[in-house]
């Protein structure tokens, strides 16, 4: 049932849109996934309906941006971060140690509000989507909303994506303006 349930509503939904759900059932988050940070999820079953909502009146991003040093402090926790991208590298396929299994990666060098030039890794989906996007506008400077990144003390500190993980280009938000503002003028002296 549960493979069914995938099948009927994953071409349907998109992130940055906003459904009506009916006939979900709202319940705690289940805790063995440390980093889904939300307090609750909705379980879908065959009699779940999902309409795509027109006029959307939700505020897309209302949480708290933390900052490299807050993440830094609390690596393992999932937190919300907006980076400027300095730099792109290509996609790799690694083989990862647990299980043998090949993995897709794509390292980009960024940078957020008066913090230090640190490395985020894109894993998989996210190394050949949104990666790709970035790698196609890297000289644009392009500015991202991470959503569900953790922190990782490995040849220093580095930025990591997990499977929950969404990235955002160039989101309308304050947060951009402010640090494409600070970047202009301190860039220069970096």
């Amino acid at each position: 049932m549960f493979n069914e349930i995938i099948d009927k509503f994953s071409n349907i939904l998109e992130i940055g849109k906003t459904y009506m759900i009916s006939n979900g059932q709202v319940k705690d988050i289940n805790k063995n996934f440390y980093n889904v940070h939300e307090k609750f999820e909705i379980i879908l079953n065959n009699l779940s309906e999902i309409h795509l909502t027109v006029n959307d009146t939700i505020q897309s991003f209302n949480k708290k941006l933390s900052t490299i040093e807050e993440i830094m402090t609390n690596p393992n926790l999932s937190s919300d971060v907006i980076l400027l991208v300095l730099k792109v590298y290509e996609v790799r396929t690694i083989c990862r140690q647990k299980d043998k299994k090949k993995i897709l990666k794509r390292d980009l060098q960024v940078i957020g509000l008066r913090s230090e030039i640190i490395t985020l890794t894109l894993w998989e989906t996210l190394a050949t989507n949104e990666g790709k996007q970035l790698e196609d506008m890297s000289n644009e400077k392009p500015i991202i909303l991470v959503k569900g990144v953790v922190g990782k003390y490995f040849n220093g500190f580095t930025l990591s994506s997990t499977i929950s993980t969404i990235v955002e280009i160039n989101p309308n938000l304050p947060a951009t303006k402010e640090l494409m503002d600070w970047s202009n003028t301190m860039l220069p002296k970096l």
